[in-house]
């Protein structure tokens, strides 16, 4: 797993969707597992700014 770690450091992930308390432990275990940064954006908002090397969810 080493390799897919070593290839998104830098990057951050954004998680699109409902917020929940399972989306807040899912991107919690996620960043915990992948060593990498991450936010949760309530899909009923706009969202202006996404800046590169994001790796977006969206559910």
């Amino acid at each position: 797993m080493f390799n897919e770690v070593h290839s998104i450091h830098g990057h951050t992930l954004l998680l699109i969707t409902k917020p929940s308390l399972q989306a807040t432990a899912l991107l919690q275990h996620l960043k915990q597992s992948l060593a990498i940064t991450g936010k949760l954006h309530n899909i009923q908002r706009s969202l202006d700014d996404i800046s590169s090397g994001s790796i977006i969810l969206l559910d």
